[in-house]
């Protein structure tokens, strides 16, 4: 009898553990929050011992179906991705056509294209934090260290870096890069410092 009493203790200690862990990776896969933040709307009083971190990113994609193959860019599907101390946050951002008229400086978003617009607020303890912000359908992943100070609103800005256009000098000057070619990285800054 004992012996039929501590498998059925194991298994409901199993079945239990199962759906909590289920339930864990539901939670922050959904990028809603758990342990490391939660989101907040802009504007929101911070309380003592946390900080708003506004994540933001601007930049520009060619239109989808321009490349053969499995191509989420220029689509609702692109995404960006930001990790916090392990904790992933998926943002979808806000798109539309654009076309800027090319001027005397190559301008790397000149020409038509899909501009996104991607941000999110989130509440975390205040104190160092590791972010790695991604862009899955680039391949792109770069990762810093950011501290934040209690009570406070922190931007994190990300600009967009693009690979050069095809059969660039590499002595050309500013301008060589394009949209069209994708991202190579990401000039990050939090509250207008570069990091």
């Amino acid at each position: 009898m004992k012996s039929i009493l501590i498998v059925l203790m194991v298994a409901m200690a199993v079945v239990t553990g199962g759906c909590a862990g289920r339930g864990a990776v539901n939670r922050t896969g959904a990028g809603t929050g758990g342990e490391v933040f939660r989101e907040v709307t802009p504007g929101e009083k911070v309380p003592r011992g946390y900080a708003d971190l506004e994540i933001t990113l601007s930049m520009k994609t060619h239109r989808p179906g321009l490349y053969s193959g499995e191509d989420r860019h220029g689509t609702g599907e692109y995404q960006l991705q930001v990790d916090l101390d392990g904790e992933p946050l998926r943002l979808s951002g806000s798109l539309w056509e654009e076309k800027v008229e090319p001027n005397a400086l190559r301008d790397p978003e000149g020409g038509e294209g899909i501009r996104y617009y991607f941000t999110k607020t989130v509440r975390v303890k205040a104190g160092d934090h590791q972010v790695v912000v991604a862009l899955p359908a680039d391949d792109l992943s770069v990762d810093r260290e950011i501290t934040l100070a209690g009570g406070t609103s922190n931007r994190l800005t990300l600009e967009p870096v693009y690979r050069e256009a095809a059969g660039a000098a590499r002595s050309a000057p500013h301008g060589s890069a394009s949209f069209k070619e994708g991202m190579r990285g990401f000039w990050i800054s939090l509250n207008g410092a570069p990091i």
